[in-house]
């Protein structure tokens, strides 16, 4: 069976398009978790609610920054952060 490649947000060319929400949706893929499924660990939030996190429409604030750090294993400040 093939190793499955994991994304990582650096192979994007343009670093300035390495956004918290870029972040959360590759280390979401990564954790093999559903927009749905990341929601209701993280408090019930909604699949759309994760979705709008990582296009920018919703920002990241640190109380949620927090809980996907805790989740994700990261430091809460590689949510809150462009780079």
């Amino acid at each position: 069976m093939e190793e499955e490649e994991l994304i990582d947000p650096w192979m994007v060319l343009d670093r300035s398009e390495v956004t918290p929400g870029l972040k959360l949706r590759v280390h979401r893929e990564n954790a093999g978790l559903s927009q749905e499924a990341l929601g209701k660990k993280i408090g019930g939030l909604r699949g759309q609610d994760i979705a709008d996190l990582e296009k920018g429409i919703r920002s990241i604030d640190p109380d949620l920054a927090q809980l996907l750090g805790s989740l994700m294993d990261d430091p809460p400040e590689y949510y809150l952060t462009k780079n």
